[in-house]
């Protein structure tokens, strides 16, 4: 099949719960460090994999995919390996002194959502004030930014980004005069519904996450079980992105391939080739 050379706008990456029915990996022994099994290069590929499993769901890029099969159920096995391997449903316990750097993962998570509010908020405010009518400029700025400032990055993004997605969503259909017309120019601008939901998204997954206890209660599993079986589900989504990343990889323009997360371009002056293996499995 040849090469596609249009290519879809970039959603912003979200690890999105989903169903699934994955047949679990095989336990292995290795670990990596007391508080997770994974390093962080692992953490950052998990990252990786989410980009790929939220873009190749644009209809256009799941197509092409489907073409060399690509499935629904290939997705939603992805999916599932990705959540365990995240650590759905394991008990989270209460930091310690030797434990209290802040994961990885969520320390990305707020700083992509921090670095959305940086760039939106402004752009919104400022068309809100050229595209509205002057004579409802005013009260459209004030409904609109009611209850909503800009927060510095801390868990505040997260309350400041949801309120504001809804409110971008809501100008759809809102009867505020010019309000259909912010929107358009918003999504022109960059910030279509794709990007809007994923980012809704985002924040919803951050808020599902349950607060650490106030005192330690008894663990409800094993410890040492919990990181075996990420570990293992791990490794089993490494090599599922291995597969497809080797399948879909030429099927895709560079641009595509890049936004999917299946080729990591080299800094200047770094050895290697532009198109990455998805990395071999450490079994």
């Amino acid at each position: 099949m040849p090469k596609r050379t249009k290519s879809a706008p970039q959603p912003v990456p979200v690890a999105q719960p989903s169903a699934h029915n994955s047949t679990p990996a095989p336990p292995i022994t290795q670990t990596e460090g007391a508080s997770s099994p994974l390093t962080p290069q692992e953490t950052r590929r998990l990252l990786r994999i989410s980009r790929f499993l939220l873009v190749i769901r644009d209809p256009a890029l799941f197509q092409a995919a489907q073409a060399h099969g690509y499935s629904a159920a290939e997705h939603e096995e992805g999916w599932g390996l990705l959540r365990r391997a995240s650590g759905e449903g394991q008990a989270m316990q209460p930091a310690t002194p030797a434990t209290a750097p802040r994961s990885l993962f969520l320390d990305q998570e707020l700083q992509a959502i921090d670095a959305f509010e940086n760039l939106w908020f402004p752009r919104v405010r400022a068309i809100i004030e050229r595209v509205v009518p002057a004579a409802h400029r005013t009260d459209f700025v004030a409904t609109f930014f009611r209850d909503l400032t800009q927060q510095p990055l801390g868990s505040g993004v997260i309350v400041s980004v949801r309120t504001l997605t809804e409110r971008v969503t809501a100008l759809a259909t809102s009867a505020l005069p010019g309000a259909v017309a912010v929107r358009d120019t918003l999504r022109a601008r960059g910030l279509t519904d794709a990007i809007v939901a994923a980012m809704r998204a985002r924040v919803a997954a951050l808020e599902a996450l349950p607060a650490l206890p106030a005192a330690a209660p008894a663990p409800a599993s094993d410890p040492a079980v919990d990181q075996a079986a990420r570990r293992a589900a791990y490794v089993a989504l490494a090599a599922w992105f291995n597969d497809w990343g080797t399948t879909l990889r030429s099927v895709f323009n560079k641009r595509e391939a890049t936004q999917l997360g299946l080729r990591v371009p080299r800094r200047k002056g770094e050895a290697g080739a532009d198109d990455e293996p998805a990395e071999p499995v450490d079994g």
